[in-house]
Formats: structure tokens, sequence, C-alpha cells
């Protein structure tokens, strides 16, 4: 080796091994192999540690939900879920506050003898097995609830005497309460647990939280949830991060109403041994929802805890589906609720005017049949109706009257089915309204590319005389007709129906002004919808909707009948009032009531009556 004071020392020398041979040099094969093999063990090892660490980050482990669940959830504050209001500050959704019982096996006493005395006495307390405790114990956890929802009294005796119970305590939390829940369930939705999809989507949650899951809950879910508090491990007074409780909002509904449209729908259903129908009631001047009942309702504070299988399987295998909203999920043959848009469609068009007239001495439209002269096509009317102008053609509800100027015959020229088409897509028929709630059907805009493609077949002139009375493969929610006959009101406004009014905060609404609310200003001229009003107003005067002539106000309205292949077929009835200044449309649908007459005219004449007396309209 070189002697370090002979010379300047070079990087090289520090390599050197006690012979003066660089150690940089392996010229033994078995160590190269051996420096491989330690090399391939390290990386492995680095490899494995950050592919953990990696799972326990981003995966989705049983650890990870151990984690989420157990342990992340102490270290956080939930907040308390916002409370939903009528438009009148009536409460309609809110939170109750629940006891749960907590095991912490680390707390139990060590002393067995003891250890047996304080788990005997709980059991007794709260009448529990004795295997739930002991198998709860096995599991080596460091904490764990044991019953859930115990009640107000036995929470304050408990806590009383907690001392006499080392190892357990109890925990406070909130469950959703829905009062009145059957008027409500449909519009309010409920809550629930986090489902394996939730979490997915919504990856901040705590795994045993609640989430909305239907109607309003699940769609103002950013605004009623609030944000959790993070709890300071050293100084428990003072978190982190302050909890914020979610907002309160306030409805459009009003409470009342609701409940006097749905106990007079559910008194006629009564008498006529019928189960199914819906309702609406809106301001057709700006959409606003006032009331929407769907029959059958259901409970839905029997979700918030999690739904027994057998309460779910009855609701489920109800062969009358109560957990539809008929109101944006049914869809429905329109039936002649759409003759006054197909008729602003005419007049608008120059198929028409006011003063046109035909003649039905037979009840029914025969079209000639160039396959077989002597077997001719019939399209039905209701009655006979005579001679027929464009009023009656509305008032009187006449086919032959939508059959002659809309698919046409051999002496007049129809509208046409691409014009039809167009006025029923102006008047929102065939796309969601927009309603500020999930699940929304689109219903059906019948014309010849929907034939082609659901029947491979092609359009007739006989579709299209169907079309023209709101049949033959049309389809559209309640909801979807009260708005085109609100627009029709309101004389070409199509506006989107909403829910949410605001934030309520310390007993007052912080309004939330609806901007580019207008979905179609429809182009019809003022002149024409004066003439279709008109016809609506004689519909009550003058026609079928005849039992409404003697309310203290004026109303216009349409009935319809559906033809639904059963014995029995749906019964339609809008309206709206009072016709100088609309501030009142309603729908009702009673599903195989036939004669609107017995059945939905008078539930929106009790709506009508009640309305007036307690909430009146403007001057």
């Amino acid at each position: 080796m070189n002697n370090l004071f002979d010379k300047d020392i070079t990087p090289e020398d520090l390599f050197l091994d006690r012979d003066g041979n660089s150690a940089l040099y392996i010229n033994n094969l078995n160590n190269y192999k051996h420096l491989i093999f330690l090399s391939f063990i390290v990386v492995l090892v680095i490899g494995l540690f950050w592919f953990r660490v990696f799972q326990l980050q981003f995966g989705n482990t049983k650890e990870q939900d151990l984690v989420q669940s157990r342990i992340i959830s102490k270290n956080y504050i939930k907040p308390l879920r916002g409370n939903i209001y009528d438009r009148n500050g009536i409460i309609i959704a809110y939170n109750e506050v629940v006891f749960s019982l907590v095991l912490k096996p680390e707390s139990l006493p060590k002393e067995e003898e003891f250890k047996n005395k304080v788990l005997q006495d709980i059991r007794s307390f709260f009448d529990l097995n004795e295997s739930t405790i002991t198998e709860v114990i096995s599991r080596n956890e460091s904490e764990v609830v044991l019953l859930d929802n115990i009640s107000q009294e036995q929470a304050i005796t408990f806590e009383v005497s907690q001392d006499k119970y080392p190892g357990f305590e109890l925990s406070r939390s909130s469950i959703r309460q829905y009062p009145n829940a059957q008027y409500f369930s449909h519009l309010i939705g409920y809550t629930g647990k986090l489902s394996e999809t939730d979490i997915i989507n919504n990856p901040k949650y705590l795994r045993d939280d609640i989430i909305g899951k239907k109607g309003i809950e699940k769609v103002y879910e950013s605004r009623l949830k609030g944000e959790y508090g993070i709890i300071n491990p050293r100084n428990t007074d003072i978190p982190i991060k302050s909890v914020q409780n979610g907002e309160s909002i306030q409805l459009t509904i009003d409470a009342e109403l609701q409940k006097v449209l749905q106990d007079s729908i559910q008194e006629v259903l009564s008498s006529k041994d019928l189960t199914k129908a819906a309702g609406i009631v809106m301001n057709p001047q700006s959409g606003e929802v006032l009331a929407m009942v769907s029959l059958p309702s259901f409970d839905n504070n029997l979700f918030t805890t999690g739904i027994s299988q057998k309460d779910y399987n009855n609701l489920i295998e109800n062969k009358d589906n109560p957990l539809l909203n008929r109101c944006i999920s049914g869809e429905y043959a329109p039936a002649s609720t759409v003759k006054p848009l197909i008729a602003t469609g005419l007049l608008q068009e120059g198929i028409i005017t006011g003063n046109t007239t035909i003649n039905d001495p037979l009840g029914r439209l025969i079209v000639d049949n160039p396959y077989n002269p002597d077997q001719p096509f019939i399209y039905p009317d209701w009655k006979i109706h005579g001679i027929s102008n464009t009023y009656k053609s509305i008032s009187d509800s006449v086919n032959v009257f939508y059959y002659t100027f809309v698919g046409g015959t051999a002496k007049q020229k129809g509208l046409g089915i691409e014009k039809l088409v167009q006025y029923y897509r102006y008047y929102g028929f065939g796309s969601p309204t927009q309603i500020d709630l999930n699940a929304e059907s689109q219903g059906n805009v019948a014309d010849p590319a929907w034939k082609q493609e659901t029947k491979n077949e092609s359009w007739l002139l006989g579709d299209t005389y169907n079309a023209s009375i709101g049949q033959g493969g049309m389809l559209a929610t309640p909801l979807q007709i009260l708005n085109s006959v609100n627009a029709i009101a309101t004389k070409g406004k199509l506006y989107r129906p909403y829910l949410y009014q605001g934030i309520r905060k310390d007993d007052k609404l912080e309004l939330d002004i609806k901007e580019n609310n207008l979905l179609q200003d429809i182009p019809v001229s003022q002149e024409n919808y004066d003439i279709v009003k008109e016809a609506m107003r004689q519909t009550i005067t003058d026609g079928t909707g005849y039992p409404l002539k003697d309310l203290p106000f004026t109303t216009a309205g349409k009935t319809g009948t559906a033809q639904t292949g059963r014995v029995k077929n749906n019964s339609w009835f809008v309206s709206y009032g009072p016709t100088e200044n609309p501030e009142l449309s309603i729908i009702v649908l009673v599903e195989e009531g036939d004669e609107s007459f017995q059945t939905t005219i008078p539930i929106t004449k009790k709506v009508y009556e009640w309305y007036y007396q307690n909430r009146g309209f403007k001057e």
C-alpha cells in the first residue's frame, strides 16, 4: 500500500483493500452472484413497501374500510344535516338525536371477577345476549358500537350511573325524521347508509355516514350535508377545524295544500276502490310547484336507519309500485289534454281560424281503404258532436275535428306529422322538464322515426290521427302535461318547474332568484292564444268541466280519457285559474278512473275551494 506521506491520495486509493487491490473489481463469480441476489432482495422489499403504501392510500381494501369507518371517523366531528321546510316555515324533515352504546374493550376492568360483573350488569340493563358481547370482545377492536337507537329514558338512566360500567359509554348521533311521511315521501325522498357505489362516487365521506338517496335529499345533498370538523388529539376542546352543519332549505311546497290535495285524491280512490293517482299544483307564472302527490305513497322513515328486508320486499313487490313518483316518472298517454296545444299549432300555421267549422253527424271519421274499398278505416269519437267549431273542439273534446285538421282528408289539408311533432316539442313533450328531482322520465313523441326504430314499421296516416288526440305511442308525465297548459295560461312562456326556494336561516328565507328559468318562448301569436284560452274557459261554462262553473272565480280547463287496454281508462283533468291572471294550475290523474266528472274534476274543485278560502288570489 502506498505510504500516505509519500504522495497525495487519489480517489482510486480510497477503494483499495489491505493488499492494495481495488475493491471495485470483483474477480470472484460467487461473490458477484451474491451481490446480485442481495440487490434483488433489497429492490423487492422496497417495492413491496411502496406498493403497500399505495394500496392503503388509494386502494379499496378491507384494511382501508377499517381505517375509514373506525379510525378516521373518531378523528372527525360529523355535521348535523340541514332541515327542510315548506314555503310557510313548516318543517318536513329534521334530525333527531339518538344514542348508541359503545364498548371499549381496553377500558374494561382488568380483574376478571369485576369485569364479569360489569358485563352481566350491561347485559341485564340493555337486554343483550351474552354471545353478542363475547363476539365483539373477541374481535380485538378498540371501539365497537353494541346497540343503536337507545331510548332517551334509557340513555339518561345509564349516564347517571355510568361510573358503574367502565368500558362502556354512550355516543350521540342523529337520524333523519320525516313527520307526515306519507304526504311528502316522493318529494323529500330519504337518506340512507352509503352503498359501495356511493363510496366510490363520494370519496370524502366517512363510511359510517349517511347520504341523500332520493328526492330533495339527494338533489340538494351538497347543501344539506355540511362539512366535517377535525378533532385536535392534544386538546379536544379546540378542534383543528370547526364543524359546519348543513344548510336548512325551504321549498316552494305548501304543506297544508299538499295534504288537502292528497286527502281529496285518497277520498275519491277509496270510494271507487282504486289505488293509483297523481296530482300537481303549480304557479303557472313562475314554475313553482306548490303541491305534488303520487299515490300510493310510502313511509320514508323506513330507510333512515336501514330498511329491513321484509319492509323492502313489501315495497318492491307491491303491484301498485308505491316507490314510483307518478308525477315525474309515470308515463301515460296524454289523450285529449293535448288538444289545446295542438289547436295553437293549427291556428298559427293557418290550417284553421277561430270560426272554422266541421260537421260530425256520425261520431267518427271514415277514411277510404284503397286496398279494400268495402272495409274503410274508421276513427271513432267518444260521441256524436254534430256541428263543431274551434272553441267546441276543445270544450267538448271533438276527436273528429283533430283527425280532420291534423291528419287531413281527401278534401282537407292537414297540419301533418312533422308540424305536429314540432309543436309537441315546443311545449316540452319528449324532454324532461328539468325539475329539481331525480328519476324524471322524458315521455315520448310519436313520429315516423320512433315507429321505424321501435316497431320496424312505416308511418301511416292512421298513426297521425292517433297522435292528434294524444294516443298511438304518445307518452307524457303529469308534470309535462301541466307545464304545457301553464304555457297556454301564460301565452307562450314555458318555464322550468322547481321546488327549491332558497336557504332558510334564523327563520328567514334567503331567496334563490331564478334566472333564465324560461325553457321556451313558444312562437304562437297572442291572438291565437286568446282563442284557445277562451275555448278552455268554455270547457267549464259549456263543456265537460261544468262542475267547476259555480266556483267564485273563473277557471279554464281540459278533460282527457286515455285508453289503457284495460276495462277502465285513465282519467285526466288539467286546469288553471283565475283566467284573467292565472295564479294556480292543477292536474289530476286517476288511473282507471274513467269518467272525469266523477273522479278528477271533484278533486280539482276541492283544491280550488280550499286555496281560495285559505290562501286567496291577488286582487
